[in-house]
């Protein structure tokens, strides 16, 4: 048990740590960004006729890119936390239950999955596909089609074969 906390904080140590680096990237960016401005050279006859356009379009894309930054930020924190989700207490699963995918969706949950190892007669209760979500954001597209064939039945199981003379595969 001690083994899985030290390796739970080393990964979350190593998680906070690339998050970290991707901020200050990011925020490294911003100051570029805002430097190659100030050393754009406009004649003086040109600024004077753009002077007013420009700093519409400069307010509207500062906007946009902190909009743009602040959102970035959000997925990299809600990316480097949701691999942690089943070792939060209020998770209603067994940790050893969830298979972490992070693609489509992020989890599947076998209730009863932690049981098969030490017991050839157990079964799995129930099958859950999951996803994490931070703050407000909301499925996509992907993920909505995903859900909707889980939720509508369109679920299979197949063992695919590879024939070791041919290389050709086959359904089993």
């Amino acid at each position: 048990m001690i083994v899985i906390l030290l390796l739970i904080i080393v990964a979350l140590i190593i998680a906070i740590f690339f998050l970290y680096k991707k901020i200050m990237y990011l925020t490294s960016l911003e100051k570029t960004n805002s430097n190659t401005i100030l050393e754009l050279t406009i004649s003086e006859k040109a600024w004077a006729d753009q002077t007013v356009e420009l700093s519409d379009q400069l307010e509207k894309n500062s906007k946009s890119y902190e909009d743009g930054l602040a959102k970035q930020k959000g997925i990299l924190f809600g990316k480097g936390l949701e691999k942690f989700l089943p070792y939060f207490t209020d998770f209603p699963y067994n940790p050893l239950d969830v298979i972490g995918v992070f693609d489509t969706i992020d989890f599947i949950t076998c209730v009863g999955r932690n049981l098969l190892d030490n017991n050839p007669n157990a079964i799995i209760d129930k099958i859950i596909f999951q996803d994490v979500k931070y703050n407000t954001s909301k499925i996509n597209h992907r993920q909505d089609a995903f859900r909707d064939a889980i939720l509508y039945g369109r679920v299979g199981f197949e063992i695919w074969r590879i024939d070791e003379k041919t290389g050709k595969l086959k359904v089993i």
